[in-house]
Formats: C-alpha cells, structure tokens, sequence
C-alpha cells in the first residue's frame, strides 16, 4: 500500500507521524510525508493530521481513503482545539473520532471511535503525549483491518469549538488555583502561556510537577 501523511509545517505531531511512517515502511508500505496538500501524489491512503486546511476533493481523489482523526465525540466538538476545550472543561474522557474527510468542517462518514482517559492532572506536554500516542494507535488499526471496517454517516446535529485566542488563556486574578487548574493545563507554557493581568502588568504563569520520589 501507499499510505501517505499530511500534515502542518511544523506541527506537533510530525514526531508520532515519523513513527507511523517507519512502522509502514517496515511492513512493505510506502509512506511519504507532505506539508502541503497540493504536493500529494495518490495511493491508497492518506492521513490528514495536524493540518488545520480543508482538502479539496480533487486532492482527496486521488487516494483510496482520505482520512482524520479528530478528538471529539462527532458530531459534536466539531472544529478548532477539541481536546484544549474539553480539558479546560475539565473533562477526563475524550473521545477520539476516525472519519472520512469530505468538504465539510468534520462532517465526513465515521469508521470508529476511541476514548482516552485522562487522570486530571496532566499537564500539556503530559496530555499531548497521550493524544499523539491514540492517534498512531487508531491510524494502525485502521490499516491494519483496511477494508473491513465500513463508515457510517454522522447523525444529529452537529457543535462547533472556535478557534483558541490568548485571551482563552487569560486566568482572573479572583479565580481560585482550584478553578483556573484545568485552564492552565491546556496552555503550552512556550507558545502560549497561561497569562494575568494585576496591578496593570501581564505575569506568566507556570505550572510543574515536583518529583515524587
């Protein structure tokens, strides 16, 4: 087969994707990675992950299978950030949904689902880990039962996330740690931290495990 990965220039998920390639190459797939989708060149599958454009169908033609993994329990949590949003929800069941893509916004027939159970208390780099790892995990499977498993078109009405701003993560200095926990954890500290505002300066906030010997 020809299972090819399209993804972000620099997202961060290329790492898990880079594993995906290598675990296909060792069982006689070819696999290449693309960073923008007008390069794609056909085969028999194509992984959409971490690539925050619409494909049109004349690129998605050209494969077999078109396919995301998107991390909501479609149809709702359609759209931008799902896991950010849930776990800022504070939320410690996410489910993950493996879909056919269409030229809708994650409104393409559903092959099967997966759910990842959090503790509540990872933290970004922690809970990115566990998302790129299901992600890898739900794409395998798929190749590995290629064929097999039939789609189904998605039912009822559909929700939608909007896209994450920094004011997203802005903590109010009258919120309790307990309250702003679950916000923190959903900020990377690098790119956009956790930020207040007091005494009309804006403070970084930090958040990280101690060792537990």
């Amino acid at each position: 087969m020809i299972v090819d990965l399209l993804t972000a220039d620099g997202s961060w998920i290329v790492p898990y994707l880079e594993t995906l390639s290598d675990w296909c190459t060792a069982r006689g797939d070819r696999s290449r990675m693309y960073t923008n989708h007008k390069e794609v060149r056909g085969g028999d599958v194509l992984f959409i992950l971490g690539y925050l454009k619409i494909i049109p169908k004349k690129y998605r033609d050209l494969y077999g299978k078109a396919l995301v993994i998107h991390e909501s329990d479609l149809p709702s949590g359609r759209g931008f950030a799902p896991m950010s949003w849930q776990i800022s929800e504070g939320a410690q069941e996410i489910v993950f949904t493996l879909f056919e893509a269409d030229d809708g916004v994650d409104t393409g027939p559903i092959y099967f689902k997966k759910t990842l159970l959090l503790s509540g208390t990872e933290l970004f780099p922690e809970w990115r880990k566990k998302q790129g790892e299901l992600t890898i995990r739900m794409a395998k499977r798929f190749l590995q039962s290629y064929g097999e498993v039939k789609p189904s078109q998605q039912e009822g009405d559909g929700s939608y996330f909007e896209k994450r701003s920094s004011k997203d993560d802005e903590m109010l200095v009258t919120m309790t740690l307990a309250e702003c926990f679950d916000r923190i954890r959903v900020c990377d500290p690098e790119r956009y931290p956790a930020w207040f505002q007091y005494r009309g300066r804006k403070f970084k906030v930090l958040v990280e495990p101690l060792s537990e010997e």
